[in-house]
């Protein structure tokens, strides 16, 4: 085969295997290391954007939007692919396109599985279809007579150029010639390698590049800025001493109202948070007295004040002596008489200000619950589902929209934009030096003349002669190339005889009784045949 053919397959070959390389960093399914995941869609949830027997491929994301169609994974269904309405904290709400409700599951960010990416109609049914074992026992059949058939024809190539090496081998012996036989010209195996591997370094340098100038070197993500708030309460009740461990009721003690009539109230509060915060606010105490039948009186204990910062503590006092002419008062006016009365203290926090840049504006109203009696103020349990108790905490998110450098999937790791396009430059102007010195060094190595050229290419197939063209017998047929006098030593399994004349070279392929000639540089005469014989 000539030389040309030979380059143009190397160059084939590099470019299957760059579109092969790209396939798979594009397709490769997630759980062999790739950026994709395929679904088949199995209900009407989502009709009528999409159709029982679909294909969806979904593609990986940082963070996912509102609006955005997602398969997530339930815990006892399996993927489900909804579309997402909300947010809620850390985790999402999903709702079917057809369903007039919500889905009850809202998976978090590690239970997303993928964003749609590509949408196939009606592919979902073929891939299922593949899954039955008699059709994929025919697709590997076929395959697999595909690659017989190839390696045979591969064999049959290599006995036939044997076949012509071995004739090439006893004609040179018979002709009394050295038996040093000439390789067919081709390029050698060190050029031939820098052909394939420029040739596949420049495809997959341009793949690269088109992805990568197709895509924003940056893009928008949104950031989740979590926090907290707290507080911490303790109080203390002067009494007689012995009638606690301490000199004092301490924090979650009963207060005997016959042996203290005040109690001293500490309240601390924080906003943690990772990021940097510059915080300020209000803040107010008070209490409130109420009965069962839903009357309330409200009593302050700390007028509002501002602060500054993320955190504060707050004193205050109850007045058990002030509480109880409260009640009283209440009874005699209506004279109902309660056995106990509920009693909660209730600090009124607000922050402004920025927490990581971001405005914020936050509240904080835990309440502290208590029961009074005739005998006693006694703490009460935090209600479930509530912000009290000793230590109530509440958390709060902010999300911040930010520029990060934009990625491409590239086998399994993220590669930057900007990286991709200066790696596809590089890599392209590498593969361009490699193809300009393997011209400069083809061009060198450039025969000076026809005869040398023809050397160089076919040389394999040339059987050096003495003697002149009258010892030839049987009708002589002027041949216009020497690739047509090469197609029929081919064809015929003929060698080409090479005859060095005084004033130029010939070339002669005895096929039976007719002698083929081409004379280089001879012009051709009426009657040359143009173009193979046989």
């Amino acid at each position: 085969m000539p030389a040309r053919s030979t380059l143009f397959g190397q160059l084939i070959s590099a470019l299957l295997l760059a579109l092969l390389c790209a396939a798979w960093a594009l397709f490769a399914p997630i759980r062999f290391g790739g950026p994709a995941a395929y679904v088949m869609v199995s209900g009407i949830s989502m009709e009528p954007t999409f159709h029982r027997g679909d294909l969806a491929i979904l593609r990986q994301a940082d963070d996912y939007q509102v609006g955005e169609v997602v398969t997530y994974r339930h815990p006892t269904i399996g993927p489900v692919i909804h579309r997402i309405i909300g947010r809620d904290g850390e985790r999402f709400i999903f709702k079917g396109d057809n369903n007039a409700w919500v889905d009850a599951y809202r998976p978090s960010r590690a239970e997303l599985i993928g964003a749609l990416w590509i949408y196939v109609p009606r592919a979902g049914a073929f891939v299922e279809q593949l899954r039955v074992p008699r059709n994929m026992a025919a697709l590997v059949a076929v395959m697999g007579v595909i690659m017989m058939t190839s390696g045979t024809g591969g064999v049959e190539r290599a006995r036939a150029g044997g076949a012509r090496s071995s004739l090439l081998t006893v004609r040179l012996r018979l002709g009394g010639r050295p038996a040093g036989a000439r390789s067919r010209a081709r390029p050698a195996p060190g050029l031939a390698d820098l052909i394939f591997v420029a040739a596949t370094l420049g495809c997959a340098a341009l793949l690269l590049g088109a992805f990568a100038f197709a895509s924003p070197p940056t893009r928008t993500v949104s950031e989740q800025i979590d926090y907290q708030q707290t507080g911490a309460w303790s109080y203390t009740a002067a009494a007689p001493a012995g009638l606690y461990d301490q000199d004092a009721a301490q924090t979650g003690e009963p207060i005997f109202r016959q042996a203290a009539s005040s109690v001293a109230l500490h309240f601390d509060y924080r906003l943690a948070a990772a990021q940097p915060a510059d915080l300020r606010g209000s803040v107010r105490l008070t209490a409130e007295l109420r009965d069962v039948s839903g009357w309330r009186r409200t009593i302050e204990l700390r007028p509002a004040a501002e602060f500054a910062g993320a955190a504060l503590a707050l004193d205050g006092a109850l007045d058990l002596k002030q509480i109880q002419a409260l009640v009283s008062d209440f009874e005699r006016q209506t004279g109902i008489q309660r056995p106990q009365y509920a009693l909660a203290v209730l600090p009124d926090v607000r922050v402004r200000g920025q927490l990581a840049g971001q405005p914020i504006e936050e509240t904080f109203a835990p309440r502290l619950e208590f029961e009074l009696d005739g005998q006693a103020l006694r703490l009460l349990p935090a209600a479930e589902g509530t912000l009290g108790g000793l230590t109530p905490a509440k958390p709060g998110m902010l999300r911040r929209e930010r520029s990060e450098p934009n990625t491409l999937p590239l086998f399994g790791l993220r590669l930057e934009v900007l990286a991709a396009r200066r790696i596809a430059l590089v890599g392209l102007l590498q593969a361009l030096g490699i193809g300009g010195l393997l011209f400069l060094r083809a061009r060198q190595a450039a025969p000076a003349d026809e005869a040398q050229r023809i050397q160089r290419r076919y040389g394999a197939l040339l059987v050096a002669i003495r003697g002149s063209d009258a010892e030839l017998h049987g009708p002589l047929v002027e041949v216009a190339t020497i690739d047509d006098l090469a197609k029929l030593a081919e064809r015929g399994g003929y060698m080409i005889l090479h005859q060095d004349g005084q004033r130029a070279p010939r070339y002669l392929v005895q096929a039976g009784d007719v002698t083929y000639r081409y004379m280089p540089d001879m012009p051709a005469p009426a009657g040359r045949l143009v173009g193979p014989a046989l």
